[in-house]
């Protein structure tokens, strides 16, 4: 039987928020916008429902979507802010 590497890696939602925030972050000083309100403003959100995302996750794939394209995100920043980059790494060693 193959040996199996337990207790390894455990998923931390809260760390993987604040990669996800880190991200965000980077993609809004790229743009130039330096307040959530600005961020919401531009994706056409209320500044309140901006907040508790940022603070509380519950994204919307819809949201999610309209928040990649305006902070012109790749397609590596996106896969390391979900946390698929991460655990892909983990998988293969």
């Amino acid at each position: 039987m193959p040996k199996v590497k337990l207790g390894k890696s455990v998923f931390n939602p809260v760390r993987q928020r604040e990669i996800f925030n880190l991200y965000v972050k980077i993609g809004m000083l790229r743009k130039g916008i330096k307040t959530q309100g600005q961020l919401a403003a531009r994706m056409s959100m209320d500044r309140s429902v901006i907040n508790k995302r940022i603070n509380q996750g519950g994204w919307k794939y819809e949201e999610l979507c309209r928040l990649i394209r305006l902070l012109e995100l790749s397609a590596e920043e996106v896969a390391q802010m979900m946390g698929a980059a991460e655990r892909a790494t983990e998988v293969a060693s």
